[in-house]
């Protein structure tokens, strides 16, 4: 594991506006302990800590999500993530998910952390998966479109080459977006369900 004096050089090393930067745009992947030094390092500063007041929501996994290089270390890694979403959307309890994320080396206090976020993690990957659908269903007609134009016996090779990579592209993006959508609806519904009971 990285030793907090390293990171704690490192971020004194930041000019202001790349630290601010940085805690707007990375401070999901941290460590308590990382984190805990980030805002060390903002009152060292006198910089405004509301970035941290803000929602601890963990944007889009596709962009944002955090590969730990360590074996145990306490990072939300995507085998976390991808464990504690596949238990939920079989309906499994929180205490179930908390269980094994403590067997795959988690502190009970981050996997509670990682349960806390997940609620809101669904929700954007819920708005990803329409946002696919829409835009796979977009390509996938234009596409389609693009085949019935007249074109020049020259020009016809390469649209039909166009055409036929944005029915394909469409399509798939189509699919992903009408599956992550059913998935992570059902996930929602089984975390709604929780807090019921």
């Amino acid at each position: 594991m990285i030793e907090k004096s390293t990171v704690r050089e490192q971020y004194a090393a930041m000019p202001d506006s790349e630290l601010l930067t940085f805690a707007q745009e990375e401070r999901y992947k941290l460590t308590a302990g990382g984190l805990a030094v980030l805002k060390e390092e903002f009152i060292r500063r006198k910089l405004d800590p509301v970035i941290f007041e803000q929602s601890d929501a963990v944007p889009d996994l596709l962009q944002k999500v955090h590969v730990s290089t360590t074996d145990n270390a306490d990072h939300f890694t995507a085998h976390n993530w991808s464990y504690a979403l596949e238990q939920k959307e079989k309906g499994n309890s929180n205490a179930f998910i908390i269980g094994g994320l403590l067997e795959n080396g988690l502190e009970e206090a981050d996997a509670q952390l990682l349960l806390g976020q997940m609620e809101q993690r669904c929700k954007q990957r819920l708005k990803q998966a329409e946002q696919d659908k829409l835009t796979g269903g977009v390509i996938f007609i234009s596409g389609i479109a693009v085949n019935f134009l007249p074109y020049s016996p020259t020009a016809n090779r390469l649209a039909y080459i166009i055409a036929w990579t944005a029915i394909i592209f469409g399509a798939l993006l189509l699919i992903k977006g009408l599956f992550n959508r059913s998935r992570f609806k059902k996930i929602l519904k089984h975390i709604e369900s929780e807090k019921h009971h």
